[in-house]
């Protein structure tokens, strides 16, 4: 029950946590994406 409490009484913060988590994973992703190929190679992988 408490988290249903927690929903009514901050929605508005609980989306915009839940909207920057879900839209930093895709920048975060692209820029790992970038470097693999220098990492690979220092690693000599």
């Amino acid at each position: 029950m408490q988290f249903f409490t927690l929903l009514r009484q901050a929605p508005r913060q609980l989306a915009f946590g839940a909207l920057h988590s879900f839209g930093s994973s895709f920048g975060q992703t692209f820029l790992v994406a970038l470097f693999v190929p220098f990492i690979s190679a220092s690693l000599a992988l």
